[in-house]
């Protein structure tokens, strides 16, 4: 049962009689807004603010007005802007209970804002870029950004505040559990006055006969269904006490999905993993599962993805040119090989790369790993995959929006480790597409790359991608990105 029906089996439920769960307010008049959405405009304010604030310093401090010479800074400005988004964020800034808070977050930011000026400076007086002469339009700069940081939160909490007498600061949130236990959650959050959540829909953890619960929808299948396809900020788990192992299952399943995934109180507070405190109109709730690179972090990724890889793309793009044309020269075919992979929330993408292989011998979907000295590869494909020259092609994926520079590398549809399905061979292994791919990742960079002859190369490979999207910061990213500078891809299982 698709989503469009299973909200008009919610509808014909309330009509039958479901008084108690108030489903006529499931969608108020105007869609809600969440303060984690708040918090992500929020960042992207102070990116945009440190980047054209510059320019317009720039100008107005010089004689002219002109912007000649201007250009030779704009590298320093970007990381300027960058570094202030991942300060404010790491200093608490952006996070969605602060956000209608301004006194707290306004030092705070401030106090970032100087932190990354000063380093941005420090770098431009070390490389030669900035000197002396340049001070005044730095001043301008400076004290630009630092009274628009703070007018910005003074202006972002009136504006949440505002919408919260609204009704309209909520969240799109499913839940899932037991049927009796969902049905009052549902009519819990409903009735808040903290700003309504939008249910989109409720689930039950047991496989059941639908038409028998009434307004829930479907099990966990469904609801993981829904997740892909659907815009849900966070999934509530509403169990009876006691129900410890009933709970751990469904938060295993459940981290497979880019959501946040939050508890009703009750004995589970020694669950493996840890939780956290959240809200969900006004009801307290354990978080036992986050969605990675949310707000903030997903800003500040997107940044380092599209500028750092123009610049790769610019910078290559004379490399990229010689390689396409040996291609051409070696073997009949195209250029390019599109393969389909498993990218972010298990959606499929088209993985572009240089062909290696014979035309007649492409393998869309990796039923058959390469092996060394494979007959499939051709000559100047041996010497690209040798040194993974052939991967360079997916910086275009990177500016298309498919994939990231750093993150879990993208598998082909049918590879298999030890005789089995990587979803077989490794329990929970779909929670590494909670993030885009990436060209490369914390799993590359410590040699575990090559075929998965054995289920340990693969489990190695995926418990590194989950611990890169548990502990991702910007400065690991670019830990990643220099060492596979520096060092290559290069290694003896590549062939």
């Amino acid at each position: 049962m698709r989503y469009q029906e299973r909200r008009a089996v919610v509808g014909s439920a309330v009509a039958g009689g479901l008084n108690s769960l108030e489903l006529s307010r499931v969608k108020p008049a105007q869609e809600p807004i969440s303060r984690k959405q708040i918090a992500r405009t929020l960042a992207l304010t102070d990116f945009g603010l440190v980047l054209t604030l510059a320019p317009v310093a720039y100008a107005v401090t010089s004689w002219n007005g002109s912007l000649t010479g201007f250009s030779a800074q704009l590298p320093l400005v970007l990381l300027a802007a960058v570094l202030t988004v991942s300060l404010c964020g790491q200093a608490g800034t952006y996070e969605p209970r602060k956000v209608n808070r301004p006194g707290m977050t306004v030092l705070r930011a401030t106090l970032s804002w100087v932190a990354a000026a000063l380093s941005v400076f420090a770098v431009g007086i070390v490389s030669g870029s900035l000197v002396f002469g340049w001070s005044p339009w730095l001043a301008g700069w400076f004290g630009a950004v630092l009274v628009s940081l703070s007018g910005t939160r003074v202006v972002f909490s009136a504006l949440a505040t505002r919408w919260a007498l609204e009704g309209r600061l909520g969240e799109r949130v499913a839940i899932i559990g037991d049927p009796l236990m969902v049905r009052r959650l549902s009519g819990r959050l409903t009735r808040s006055e903290e700003g309504a959540a939008q249910i989109v829909g409720l689930y039950s953890d047991r496989s059941v006969g639908r038409t028998s619960l009434g307004a829930i929808s479907g099990d966990c299948d469904d609801l993981l269904a829904d997740l892909r396809t659907q815009p849900v900020n966070a999934v509530i788990i509403a169990v009876p006490e006691g129900e410890d192992k009933r709970v751990a299952a469904l938060r295993e399943r459940l981290l497979e999905a880019p959501v946040d995934v939050r508890l009703c109180p009750g004995g589970h507070a020694l669950l493996d993993g840890g939780y956290s405190v959240a809200e969900t109109s006004g009801v307290p709730l354990m978080e036992v599962g986050f969605r990675p690179l949310a707000g903030w972090r997903r800003v500040v990724k997107e940044i380092e993805d599209r500028v750092i890889g123009l610049v790769i793309t610019l910078m290559i793009a004379p490399v990229l040119l010689g390689i396409a044309v040996a291609i051409k020269l070696d073997s009949r075919g195209p250029v390019f090989f599109k393969q389909r992979r498993t990218g972010y929330n298990n959606q499929l993408i088209e993985v572009l790369k240089f062909r290696t292989m014979y035309v007649e011998d492409n393998d869309a979907d990796g039923v058959r790993l390469t092996q060394r000295n494979d007959p499939r590869v051709t000559r100047v494909g041996g010497v690209l995959r040798r040194w993974s020259l052939d991967e360079l092609p997916q910086f275009l994926n990177v500016l298309r929006g498919d994939m990231s520079i750093v993150g879990p590398r993208p598998h082909a549809l049918l590879c298999k480790a030890g005789g089995k399905y990587y979803r077989d061979a490794v329990p929970g292994y779909d929670a590494r597409h909670r993030v885009k791919p990436g060209i490369t990742g914390l799993a590359q960079i410590r040699g575990w790359r090559g075929p998965t002859e054995t289920e340990r190369q693969i489990r190695k490979r995926v418990e590194y991608d989950i611990r890169y999207i548990e502990n991702w910061s910007l400065w690991l990213d670019l830990k990643i990105i220099l060492v596979t500078a520096f060092t290559g891809f290069k290694s003896e299982n590549a062939f």
